[in-house]
């Protein structure tokens, strides 16, 4: 149990609500190594891709493409499941520690850039501005 609470923080810590259902579409569906979603989506999957847990969108040609002002943009891109991303979503299903940056007994983990609050002031994201 205690595994599985600090998974789900540092998974809801470092990705938007948007990757964290990507990531159960994959945790659900084991044996899936690619996603089809509507062309654009990339700037909401960016942690996800930054991270090498999914691979740049590739167009899915199969589906077309909307033509507007005679710039063609594809309908639909296919995201990647990276062996990173594998090994993430193996380790969630499992309910084993996914961050092996540090030791499973520790209480209070230091904190990386990536948990730190985005508006530079240096504090933790679940304290920074009087929020607890």
């Amino acid at each position: 149990m205690l595994a599985y609470k600090r998974n789900l923080a540092l998974l809801t810590s470092r990705y938007s609500d948007f990757e964290r259902r990507v990531l159960e579409h994959f945790v659900h569906n084991r044996t899936s190594q690619s996603i089809r979603l509507p062309a654009g989506y990339e700037p909401l999957l960016g942690y996800l891709v930054r991270d090498g847990v999914l691979s740049k969108p590739m167009i899915d040609s199969r589906f077309g493409s909307i033509s507007t002002g005679g710039v063609a943009i594809a309908g639909f891109e296919v995201y990647t499941l990276l062996d990173g991303g594998r090994d993430l979503v193996e380790r969630y299903y499992h309910a084993q520690i996914i961050d092996d940056d540090e030791p499973a007994d520790t209480q209070e983990p230091e904190m990386s850039p990536s948990r730190l609050c985005p508006c530079s002031s240096g504090l933790p994201f679940d304290r920074c501005h009087g929020i607890a």
